[in-house]
C-alpha cells in the first residue's frame, strides 16, 4: 500500500495476522499503531520516507522480522527493547532525528546490516555487545570523536563507514584485527597518523579518509582499488609519486576546500 496518502494506518491492516511483508513507503504516515505488534508473522516491514516521529514498543513483538526499514522519517528515539528481534538481519534507521543508541540494539546476534547514517547521535549505552554477524555498519554522523565500543566484537565486518567529518584522535587496536574488512571510511583529527597496523587489513579494497597530514602508509596498501582523500582546508598534504605503487587502483578522488 505504498505511495498512498494517509496519516494513520488503516485499522484492518493489523487484523491481517498472517501478513509476512508490509510496505508503507511514502504514505505520509505520522505514526505506527500499537496494534502493529499483532502482525507476529511479519518478516519485512518497510516504512521509509514518511513522517514517523516514534516507534511503538509493540514492535518488539515482531520476533519473525528479518528486515526493517524506517529511514527518512523524523524518529527522535528508538528506545524500544530490540532483544526479542533475533531474526533481524537488516536494519535501516538512517536520516532520522535520533540522538541515542540503546544497549538492546547490540544484542541482535544475527544482524548483518546496520545503517544509522544522518542521525544526530551523540551517545550510546554501554553494555555487552553481541553483533557477531554484523557485516556492514554505516554511521555517517558528524562530530564523532571516539569509536563505538559495541563494534569491538564484530569479527565479520566487511564495511565500516564512519563520517569523514568525524575527528578520531585514537584508533582502537581491534580495528586492525578485522580479517574481512573491505571498505573503511573515517576522519582523523589533525596530527593523528594512520598506523602501520593498517597493513594487516589484507582484504581492504576501498579506503576513504579525511586527513590533514601526510599518511605515507597509504602507498603501501597495494591491494587498494578505491582511494578517496578529503584534505579539507589543509595545505600540508601532498600527493606522492608513490601513488603509482597502487597498481590495482581503479578509482582515486581528492577533495580540497578552496
Amino acid at each position: 500500500i505504498s505511495h498512498n496518502k494517509f496519516r494513520n494506518l488503516p485499522s484492518f491492516i493489523t487484523q491481517l495476522t498472517q501478513l509476512t511483508h508490509l510496505h508503507l513507503i511514502r504514505t505520509h504516515l505520522e505514526s505506527l499503531p500499537y496494534d502493529i505488534g499483532q502482525l507476529t508473522q511479519l518478516r519485512e516491514l518497510v516504512a521509509n520516507d514518511n513522517a514517523l516521529t516514534s516507534i511503538p514498543t509493540s514492535l518488539s513483538n515482531l520476533s519473525q522480522l528479518e528486515s526493517l526499514r524506517l529511514d527518512e522519517n523524523r524518529i527522535r528515539a528508538i528506545d524500544i527493547d530490540w532483544s526479542p528481534l533475533q531474526n533481524l538481519t537488516s536494519l535501516d534507521l538512517s536520516r532520522n532525528l535520533n540522538r541515542h543508541l540503546p544497549a538492546s540494539l547490540y544484542r541482535l546476534e544475527h544482524l548483518r546490516e546496520l545503517n544509522i547514517n544522518n542521525n544526530p547521535i551523540r551517545s550510546w549505552e554501554s553494555g555487552p555487545a553481541q553483533l557477531t554477524a554484523l557485516q556492514t555498519f554505516r554511521a555517517e554522523i558528524d562530530a564523532w570523536n571516539k569509536f563505538p565500543l559495541f563494534l569491538a566484537h564484530s569479527p565479520n565486518l566487511k564495511e565500516l563507514s564512519l563520517s569523514q567529518n568525524s575527528a578520531f584522535k585514537t584508533l582502537p587496536d581491534w580495528l586492525f584485527d578485522l580479517p574481512k574488512l573491505r571498505v573503511l571510511s573515517l576522519g582523523l583529527a589533525p596530527g593523528i597518523a594512520l598506523p602501520n597496523r593498517v597493513l594487516q587489513l589484507q582484504q581492504l579494497r576501498s579506503l576513504s579518509l579525511r586527513v590533514s597530514d601526510d599518511l605515507p602508509v597509504i602507498y603501501e596498501l597495494s591491494q587498494l582499488e578505491e582511494l578517496h582523500l578529503d584534505l579539507g582546508w589543509s595545505r600540508a598534504v601532498s600527493i606522492s609519486t608513490k601513488l603509482g605503487q597502487l597498481r590495482k587502483l581503479k578509482t582515486f578522488k581528492v577533495m580540497v576546500k578552496n
